[in-house]
């Protein structure tokens, strides 16, 4: 921390008018960037003998900014830089509201990687519609009888990019449930279907009657 304090007392005795937390601000990050996590998070967090280095509403921008280079630059769903990205977003004594979100997109860039979608990180991270994005991964599922099955990490998918209202799951549930039935299996997209009902989805009527049809061919 030698290195901290002769930043603060530089810009105390050289440099009064700047901000008083500019010194910290740029040590943080100095030591973001390479990749101290641990040495950053106790400097956060402070103790009785030294008081923290930052306020968290300073903080977060940086390490934001931090994680978000890392995630950025990520090759794959597997690459070291996610783990690093997730480490730096660790170091903040709270996790503020924008740090819950960059988590949650780490991790649904891991549950699309597990369901077959191959963009890459940033590629996630730019996506327009994220909506239609997990649509798209539904529509992709192989074999398409199986859809059903992987129902629950699609709507983890989905709550972990942001998609939490009711009309999001509802909407997975009905791209699940059409997939399933075209492939045959209609237990599972009458099952969907019945919990669309439940919850008023009006497009949840089309796939009864497809189902009726079906069932009186």
């Amino acid at each position: 921390l030698d290195t901290r304090e002769d930043m603060v007392q530089l810009r105390e005795t050289g440099c009064p008018a700047l901000p008083a937390e500019l010194p910290c601000a740029e040590w943080v990050q100095a030591v973001l960037l390479a990749g101290q996590y641990r040495l950053a998070a106790d400097a956060l967090r402070g103790s009785d003998a030294s008081p923290a280095a930052l306020t968290v509403e300073t903080a977060a921008p940086l390490v934001l900014a931090a994680a978000a280079e890392l995630f950025n630059s990520a090759a794959s769903a597997q690459d070291v830089a996610l783990q690093r990205a997730q480490q730096c977003l660790s170091v903040l004594p709270q996790r503020t509201e924008a740090v819950v979100a960059e988590l949650q997109l780490i991790e649904a860039l891991r549950l699309l990687a597990a369901l077959g979608c191959p963009l890459l990180p940033l590629q996630v991270r730019l996506h327009p519609d994220r909506l239609q994005l997990v649509l798209s991964v539904v529509a992709a599922l192989e074999p398409a009888a199986h859809a059903v099955a992987r129902v629950g990490e699609l709507e983890r998918l989905a709550q972990a990019l942001g998609l939490e209202q009711p009309a999001h799951r509802d909407a997975v549930y009905a791209a699940v449930a059409w997939r399933a039935l075209r492939a045959g299996e209609r237990r599972g997209a009458l099952g969907l279907t019945l919990e669309l009902v439940s919850s008023a989805h009006p497009p949840a009527w089309e796939l009864c009657a497809e189902l009726c049809a079906e069932g009186g061919a």
